[in-house]
């Protein structure tokens, strides 16, 4: 096994207890996210693989089967999505992945693409605040795990090249720690009221 094939199977570890939390309807995704997050990734996979990422674009294959996986099950076992918030957040995202392929520029398209990211990211992140009880963070551990992977994966070290998955990096760590404060927070106040 290469190292752009552990970042496929450490995207998949991730994904089956999430898949398995959601299913039996202890974490609730995002619909809205999920969406975001899959036109997103499959943009750029495409992206990515016309930039010359080689094996370390096995990361983001390990990410799209994922979070496409979540969408799916979020349609019936998620929330949101139809909201003013998401609808804008969406809008949002889609116009700034569509303005980056448009433009074909590689600055724009990678600009475009975290900012539709970061776009999809937030409903989340809003709801991992208010709510975290219906979040759980080993999708994002995980994910996170597998960025770093395709990091290490990279045969060319390029600025286009390793801006999106130290992005991704980055979110996911930040998205997971703030579920798991938000967790601790929450049994904390449990416990105190017992």
């Amino acid at each position: 096994m290469d190292i752009g094939e552990l970042a496929l199977l450490t995207s998949f570890l991730g994904i089956i207890p999430y898949l398995r939390s959601t299913l039996f309807g202890e974490t609730r995704p995002e619909r809205a996210t999920w969406f975001v997050w899959t036109i997103v990734l499959s943009v750029s996979l495409w992206g990515y693989i016309q930039a010359g990422a080689g094996n370390s674009a096995w990361f983001i294959v390990g990410d799209l089967i994922a979070t496409s996986s979540v969408f799916v099950v979020s349609l019936f076992r998620g929330q949101g999505g139809f909201t003013r918030f998401d609808i804008a957040c969406v809008c949002g995202a889609l116009f700034g992945l569509l303005l980056s392929i448009v433009t074909g520029q590689p600055l724009l398209v990678l600009v475009g693409t975290i900012s539709a990211d970061i776009l999809g990211l937030i409903p989340t992140f809003r709801k991992a605040l208010y709510d975290p009880m219906s979040e759980n963070p080993s999708v994002f551990l995980f994910s996170a795990a597998s960025s770093f992977i395709g990091l290490v994966a990279l045969n060319t070290l390029s600025w286009g090249l390793l801006i999106y998955p130290s992005y991704l990096l980055l979110a996911n760590l930040l998205t997971a720690e703030l579920i798991v404060v938000g967790h601790y927070h929450v049994r904390q106040r449990q416990h105190k009221a017992v």
